[in-house]
């Protein structure tokens, strides 16, 4: 879809995004600074709601599925990471991803909670990133 509009390209989530993505860890409510990376990414949502995508220092591979959030700028994301470095990052996650026209970007935000077993520690893993076309 075309259109002579300026920054038509960020009026829908749908489509390829990239930039840097940020990953950090929390255990318990304490951050793990060994865990902060920032890193390439590579995000594509497809007409379908498919998500595929890479993070390319972090040998991560995203797959999973998006649906559209109350406009076509925004798309709510349920999505796994496969194959990270960091295996603490394998993980499903859930979040958005929101273009913004007029700053020519788009906000990614996911994030994944578990608790470890036996010893019942909560680990709260998050992406942020900040995307252009």
């Amino acid at each position: 879809m075309q259109s002579d509009l300026p920054n038509a390209e960020y009026a829908t989530a749908r489509g390829a995004w990239r930039g840097p993505l940020q990953f950090q860890v929390t255990v318990d409510g304490k951050r793990d600074g060994a865990a902060q990376a920032v890193t390439p990414a590579v995000i594509d949502i497809a007409p379908d709601g498919e998500v595929k995508g890479v993070i390319t220092n972090a040998d991560c591979q995203i797959s999973g599925l998006a649906t559209q959030f109350v406009t076509l700028r925004s798309a709510s994301l349920d999505v796994s990471l496969k194959n990270c470095k960091d295996t603490r990052f394998n993980a499903r996650y859930s979040g958005y991803l929101n273009a913004h026209a007029g700053a020519r970007e788009a906000t990614l935000s996911l994030n994944s909670v578990s608790a470890s077993i036996p010893f019942g520690k909560i680990q709260h893993a998050s992406l942020q990133a900040v995307l252009k076309r």
